[in-house]
């Protein structure tokens, strides 16, 4: 399979019941891709509305390289701060970099293994 032919997206997520994502953001200095309050009513693209159930600051590395290691090298550089500080900010329940690799489907809908 050519590197072309699989999608790859790396994003570090902090979650926790009282994660103000505001508070997150000030203390990192960067903006989050997606973020959410706990309680806060939120809209699907197919219209239907939820509450969201947990805080949530997301942020997605902005690369546009078939090399794994080049995202996750942009998501490192892109937050300037060490390790204990994501110990010391308050709300934080879980903290993890979600790595996601899709191929691309032929017409039939397969598509060879990743090598």
């Amino acid at each position: 399979m050519k590197a072309y032919d699989y999608k790859i997206i790396v994003a570090l997520y902090l979650r926790g019941n009282d994660l103000d994502p505001a508070a997150v953001t000030k203390v990192l200095g960067v903006s989050p891709s997606r973020f959410q309050c706990k309680g806060e009513k939120r809209v699907t693209s197919t219209s239907r509305e939820y509450v969201a159930k947990i805080g949530m600051w997301g942020l997605i590395a902005d690369s546009d390289s078939c090399l794994l290691a080049d995202h996750i090298a942009q998501l490192a550089s892109s937050i300037a701060v060490d390790d204990d500080i994501l110990k010391t900010l308050a709300g934080i329940e879980e903290a993890y970099i979600d790595i996601f690799i899709a191929a691309t489907a032929n017409e039939d809908g397969e598509c060879d293994q990743l090598s």
